[in-house]
């Protein structure tokens, strides 16, 4: 995960020139230190946001909040919606169009709430760059086939789909909910202990290792380090308590 260039990079100013004696000749460089700063970043600063969010994207939390309101995050009581607005949050941290936040507060609506029907009103609704992304971020079209496939088997299934995808800005997506889901796994963790992992019906290995696939497949589909990062420390977090359990 290689560091990407940034306005707060750090920068470095030569004063081997300054007479530390003189306050005029510390006041001229201090000057020219304002000076390249404000000239710098000055356009930055003041830019408007790469992505400008439409009533569109208002639309699309009504429509994701309605679809999922009577669920809830597994094992407790946080309305599922959070867990969406989480998603979408950090698409467009990383960067993502208007588009890939809403197929981020979508992601789940599939699988989750009405299969292919849902995914054509999707695409009636927002169009079909956003039912792309939502169908690439499903593990299946049919509500049921989670209720009756192996843990692991239903997650093999999809890594294979997110490798074979061309669709990088639709793993994107993806590996944001992977980036939500697992910080909240390492919370629970914290709060509880390994214990909680018994409520995804598979190993702890496996859990493990669902995950750190999600970030091998992430970094080779040139998912940006802003979801890369935090993937990454949680995989590590989730290993320890994975580990301590096996001792």
């Amino acid at each position: 995960m290689g560091s990407k260039n940034t306005p707060h990079q750090r920068r470095y100013f030569d004063v081997s020139g300054i007479d530390w004696g003189d306050d005029a000749s510390i006041d001229r460089w201090a000057q020219e230190v304002w000076t390249l700063v404000t000239d710098e970043w000055g356009n930055y600063m003041t830019e408007e946001p790469l992505t400008v969010l439409t009533e569109r994207y208002t639309h699309a939390v009504a429509y994701a909040t309605d679809l999922h309101a009577d669920q809830t995050r597994k094992g407790n009581t946080i309305p599922y919606s959070a867990h969406l607005l989480g998603v979408s949050s950090l698409v467009l941290e990383a960067g993502g169009t208007e588009d890939e936040a809403i197929a981020g507060l979508l992601h789940d609506a599939v699988e989750d709430c009405g299969g292919l029907p849902t995914l054509e009103a999707i695409r009636s609704r927002f169009g079909d760059r956003v039912a792309e992304i939502v169908l690439a971020c499903s593990d299946s079209t049919d509500e049921e086939w989670k209720q009756r496939v192996p843990y692991w088997e239903r997650k093999q299934a999809y890594l294979n789909h997110l490798e074979a995808t061309t669709d990088e800005r639709a793993v994107l997506v993806s590996i944001a909910d992977k980036v939500h889901n697992a910080c909240a796994i390492v919370t629970d963790l914290q709060k509880k202990g390994a214990k909680v992992l018994k409520k995804f019906n598979g190993q702890r290995g496996e859990i493990l290792t669902y995950y750190v696939e999600c970030l091998r497949i992430g970094e080779a589909k040139n998912v940006p380090d802003e979801l890369l990062w935090p993937l990454y420390t949680a995989v590590l977090e989730i290993d320890r308590y994975v580990m301590r359990g096996t001792k």
